[in-house]
C-alpha cells in the first residue's frame, strides 16, 4: 500500500495503513473511462520508449529522463491526468521492471513488462487529493491536469457515510473489480495514522508465532500455546482447487468465443471470487482473534518465524534438482497454495495497530525438531502433528513445540543459548496447547470496538 511512494518501507514502519473500497457511481463512468484510457496511453508509452532506447543504444534510462521522453512525445499525450497521476503510472512501469530483475536471478523464464496497456488503473497521492465538508455529505475531490494555462474543475466523488470521520486520504485509487462477475470500477482509499507505541508501564512480554500449512499460525507466550485451527481454510482451498479443475475441464471443451465460453469464464470467476472472499474472512477473523489473545496477555512483542524460502526449497517438478527434489504434485499444491506470506502480513499490521511491536523476522531452523526442555535439546522428527522426545520422553504438539523454539531462539533460552529456563514452564507451554477452531459467526472487529470478544 505504501509502495506508491518512494521510501514507502520506512514509512510503512512507523504508520499505520487502513484501506477502504466502496463502488463507484455509474454516472462517473464515462469520465473514468477517460481517464483510465489516458493512464494506460501514459504506461504504454513508458513500455514502448524504454524497450526502443535499450534495443537502439543499450541504455537503461532512469525514471526522470523516461518520463522526459514520454511528455515530450505527443501520441502520449495525457494532459487529463493529474501530474502526481502520471508519476504514479510510471512508478508503477519501473516497480514492475525491478520486480523482473529480482525474479529472474532464480528463474531465468520471467518475463520483463512487455504488454501494452489500453487502461490503467488510477492514482492520486497527497496534492491531488481533498474531501469537501461544505455540503450536507462528504465529496471526494480529485484533481485532473491542466487544460493549457486553466485548471479543470476535480472529480466528484461521494464518499459512503461510514468514511465521514475518517478525514482524507493519502492515497486514492480507482481500479477494475476483477474478482465480481460484472466487473465495474472501485474507488480505494488509504489512510494513514501513526503506529501507537506500547505503553511503558508494561513489563516486557514475547510471544511468537509459527506459521504453517495444516494450522495457519500457533502462538506461544511462554506460559501456554494456542493452536489456531485451520481445517476450515484447507477445505475452502481443496473446494476451490476443485471447482476450478471442473470449469476449467468444461471450458477447454467449448470454442473460443462462443456464448457458452463467455458464460462458463464468468461462472467461474463468480463461484471462485465467492470462495476466495470466504478464505480472506476467514483469515481476517483467525488473526482477528489471535491479536485480542495476545491483548488480553499483556503481549508487548511478536517474533514471526521466517518462512520466506519454503517454497524455493521445495521446488515444483520442473523445477526440482537434486539438492532440492520435488515433494509431490499433491505436497507442493498444499504448500505453494498456504497463505503464509498474507497471515504474517495479517498479523504483523494488525499487531503494530494493537501496540504490540513486531520485531524482524526469527529463523526457523531446527525449531520444530529439537526438544524445548532443558539440558535435553535433542532433535527428533515428528510424527504427524505429534513430537515425541526419545530421550526425555516429552510428548507435545509438534506446532507448540516449534512456536516455544521460535520464542526461546529469540530470547537465547536453553538450548537456543545460556539462559536457563524452568521445566514448568515448558510443560505449560507446549504439553497441553489450547485450540481455536474457527465458528462462521466469529467476531473480527478490533478490541477498542467492543465487538472482539472471542467465542469459547
Amino acid at each position: 500500500m505504501a509502495g506508491g511512494y518512494r521510501g514507502g518501507k520506512d514509512r510503512a514502519a512507523t504508520r499505520d495503513y487502513l484501506v477502504r473500497a466502496f463502488s463507484l457511481p455509474e454516472q462517473l463512468l464515462p469520465i473514468v473511462d477517460e481517464l483510465a484510457l489516458a493512464a494506460g496511453r501514459h504506461y504504454t508509452g513508458a513500455l514502448v520508449e524504454f524497450w526502443r532506447v535499450v534495443r537502439r543504444k543499450g541504455i537503461w534510462l532512469s525514471e526522470g529522463a523516461l518520463t522526459q521522453i514520454v511528455n515530450a512525445e505527443e501520441r502520449w499525450g495525457s494532459d487529463l491526468l493529474h501530474s502526481q497521476s502520471r508519476q504514479q503510472t510510471m512508478h508503477a512501469f519501473f516497480d514492475a521492471l525491478s520486480t523482473w530483475r529480482t525474479n529472474s536471478k532464480d528463474d531465468p523464464a520471467a518475463r520483463p513488462p512487455h504488454k501494452l496497456k489500453r487502461f490503467f488503473t488510477l492514482t492520486w497521492i497527497q496534492n491531488g487529493i481533498r474531501v469537501s465538508s461544505t455540503r450536507s455529505a462528504p465529496v471526494l475531490l480529485l484533481s485532473f491536469g491542466k487544460d493549457g494555462n486553466r485548471l479543470r474543475l476535480p472529480l466528484e466523488i461521494p464518499l459512503p457515510s461510514h468514511l465521514a470521520s475518517f478525514g482524507a486520504p493519502s492515497k486514492v485509487e480507482i481500479g477494475w473489480k476483477k474478482a465480481a462477475a460484472k466487473g465495474g470500477y472501485e474507488v480505494r482509499c488509504t489512510y494513514t495514522r501513526p503506529m501507537p507505541e506500547p505503553t511503558g508501564d508494561r513489563p516486557v512480554r514475547v510471544a511468537a508465532a509459527d506459521l504453517g500449512e495444516v494450522h495457519p499460525f500457533v502462538i506461544c507466550d511462554g506460559e501456554r500455546s494456542i493452536v489456531y485451527n485451520g481445517g476450515e481454510l484447507r477445505a475452502k482451498r481443496r473446494y476451490r482447487n476443485m471447482t476450478q479443475g471442473q470449469l476449467q475441464e468444461r471450458i477447454s471443451r467449448t470454442k473460443a468465443g462462443s456464448r457458452r465460453r463467455r458464460r462458463l469464464v464468468r461462472s467461474k470467476r463468480m463461484q471462485l471470487g465467492t470462495v476466495d472472499r470466504q478464505i480472506r474472512d476467514i483469515e481476517h477473523k483467525q488473526t482477528r482473534r489471535a491479536v485480542t489473545d495476545m491483548e488480553e496477555a499483556g503481549v508487548t512483542d511478536l517474533v514471526i518465524g521466517d518462512l520466506r524460502t519454503i517454497r524455493k526449497d521445495n521446488p515444483s517438478r520442473t523445477n526440482a534438482t537434486a539438492e532440492r527434489p520435488s515433494k509431490g504434485r499433491v505436497q507442493n499444491q498444499r504448500l505453494h497454495q498456504a497463505p503464509l506470506g498474507r497471515m504474517r502480513a495479517y498479523l504483523t499490521y494488525k499487531a503494530r495497530r494493537a501496540g504490540i511491536r513486531v520485531p524482524d523476522l526469527q529463523d526457523e531452523a531446527f525449531t520444530t525438531k529439537t526438544c524445548p526442555t532443558p539440558g535435553c535439546g535433542a532433535r527428533n522428527g515428528p510424527t504427524n502433528r505429534c513430537y515425541r522426545c526419545k530421550r526425555c520422553g516429552l510428548i507435545a504438539h509438534r506446532d507448540g513445540v516449534g512456536a516455544w523454539n521460535i520464542r526461546a531462539k529469540y530470547l537465547g533460552i536453553d538450548p537456543w543459548g545460556n539462559t536457563p529456563a524452568g521445566p514448568s514452564r515448558v510443560v505449560g507451554a507446549v504439553a497441553a496447547p489450547t485450540g481455536v477452531r474457527y465458528r462462521s459467526h466469529m467476531r473480527a472487529g478490533p478490541a477498542e470496538s467492543g465487538v472482539a470478544a472471542p467465542e469459547a
